[in-house]
């Protein structure tokens, strides 16, 4: 999964609207998390068309 944010202010504030959702907490959260087997967070800045390469590419 490849996300993209303006700031690290705005990662912050869009994750934590996102987890705190009752969409999330009573939807897929469970299935999801239960699935997931590693988890590694990198955050490095990018030009916008580098993110659109790297979706590209996924």
């Amino acid at each position: 999964m490849i996300r993209a944010f303006d700031s690290a202010k705005s990662m912050t504030a869009v994750l934590d609207a996102f987890y705190a959702s009752a969409d999330w907490r009573s939807g897929p959260r469970e299935d999801i998390i239960g699935s997931i087997e590693n988890c590694i967070k990198t955050v490095i800045s990018l030009p916008s068309e580098s993110v659109k390469g790297l979706r590209m590419q996924s």
